[in-house]
């Protein structure tokens, strides 16, 4: 698969037979309401073969940019990626967008519906709105965009960039408050008498404020007390708002802004404080204690190290067992390469009902072999904290004669190089924590689904 974007277009629940194939490499995609923005990367062309599914895709693909009339017949729109999934909630079209929002992932899959936006089985957006399709974000990406509202949903790639009318987001440094006040519309202080002083930056009192009534003689203000001269000069005290000087009207009061929320929470997780010169003694001085402690215990392991034998049986006893990755991550044998994209749990799956729970887990499968390859769904299990463990199901949870009903079919063809969306299904406990993805032919790597 080359690198860019791939969309697929699908129907909710609808059998992954009668799914279209990808559409793609794409360099960039975004998705509007009833509109799709999409450019095929420089060098790529839709190329079928005779292959009326891919001629469909491409209609689908057509109708949804615009280019041939009568809007998508599928609802739904699937992007994945081979580099990772990059997205971002955007006002297409507006370069002095208010608080652009932040990029999220790189995921998997992600699903576009009518009414969710879902990464990896994790939901970013809802529809709201009752005359217009906009999309409210959760705080799955953050706290701080809880709430936020967006119309478009933007996307990219690692090898690729966003559409150039995408307005980028930079984040703001917090500093502290600037010096000088918003301004506001004040009203011109009238001009000091022919008694006051010429030179009042000299006097060590401050500067009257602004009478709110008018003086009923022209004299010159009374002279400050003695002590009060000999006293050092203080800041004047803030002024306060009188009858000839308004206070800020409340649409020129700052308001906190996305970025002002953002800053804050990404200071809070960072940490990062500079220490002072004494703190960074006594931590270098810590540091030589622990080192002084590391040169003694690496002693002691070479004596015990030294003392065995065999250095190599050593190893071998003490092996950690198998690594472990999160969903998103790629795990590749030498025929195939997985990528787990969701996982879910339900109790009834068409007529089929699990003894326990049933445990949904999507594979992005790709073939590295030779055409005509199979995966076998018995070349996975799922493992427990408990040490329990599933083998997935092969019967009559799929659709088929037994179960009409079931959403689910397992693909029949894994094209070289192409990747093809998989449903692992298990019937596990339902109080069963830890769960790992167990794949027979990567014996040195897990997946963990929980």
């Amino acid at each position: 698969m080359d690198p860019g974007l791939y969309v697929t277009f699908f129907n909710e629940g609808e059998r992954f037979d009668d799914e279209l194939p990808p559409v793609g490499p794409l360099e960039h995609v975004v998705v509007r309401d009833r509109l799709l923005i999409a450019d095929r990367k420089d060098g790529h062309h839709a190329d079928f073969f005779g292959n009326s599914r891919g001629i469909e895709a491409e209609y689908e693909f057509q109708r949804a940019t615009g280019t041939e009339p009568g809007g998508v017949r599928r609802t739904d729109l699937r992007v994945v990626a081979p580099q990772g999934v990059y997205l971002r909630f955007v006002s297409f079209g507006h370069a002095a967008e208010h608080d652009p929002v932040p990029e999220l992932g790189p995921y998997a899959i992600v699903v576009v519906g009518k009414q969710f936006v879902e990464a990896d089985g994790d939901r970013l957006a809802i529809r709201i709105g009752n005359t217009q399709n906009l999309w409210e974000l959760t705080a799955t990406g953050g706290t701080a965009l809880g709430g936020v509202i967006r119309p478009d949903i933007a996307f990219r790639t690692r090898s690729t960039r966003y559409h150039p009318e995408i307005k980028p987001f930079r984040p703001a440094h917090h500093a502290a408050a600037p010096a000088h006040p918003a301004k506001t519309h004040a009203a011109v202080a009238p001009a000091p008498s022919a008694h006051a002083p010429s030179h009042p930056a000299k006097s060590h009192t401050p500067a009257p404020a602004v009478p709110t009534k008018p003086h009923r003689s022209a004299s010159p203000p009374p002279t400050a007390p003695s002590h009060e001269r000999r006293a050092p000069s203080a800041p004047a005290a803030p002024r306060t708002p009188t009858t000839a000087e308004p206070a800020p009207r409340p649409a020129e009061v700052a308001t906190p802004t996305l970025r002002d929320r953002i800053g804050p929470e990404q200071q809070t997780r960072s940490g990062s404080t500079v220490a002072s010169p004494a703190r960074e003694r006594r931590q270098w001085g810590g540091a030589a204690w622990r080192l002084r402690f590391f040169i003694i215990l690496s002693l002691v392991v070479l004596l015990a190290a030294f003392s065995i034998p065999s250095l190599s049986s050593l190893f071998a006893g003490s092996s950690a067992g198998p690594s472990t990755v999160g969903v998103g991550n790629a795990v590749t044998s030498p025929d195939w390469t997985y990528n787990v994209g969701s996982v879910r749990r339900v109790a009834k799956i068409g007529t089929a009902q699990a003894h326990g729970i049933y445990l949904v887990v999507a594979v992005a499968a790709t073939n590295r072999t030779a055409a005509g390859a199979q995966l076998s769904r018995n070349n996975f299990s799922v493992a427990s904290a408990g040490g329990d463990q599933y083998a997935a199901i092969t019967g009559s949870v799929y659709s088929g004669t037994d179960n009409p009903t079931s959403s689910y079919a397992w693909p029949k063809e894994f094209p070289v190089g192409r990747s093809v969306i998989a449903q692992l299904i298990f019937d596990i406990n339902p109080s069963a924590t830890g769960l790992q993805l167990v794949i027979q032919d990567v014996p040195s790597t897990r997946v963990r689904l929980e």
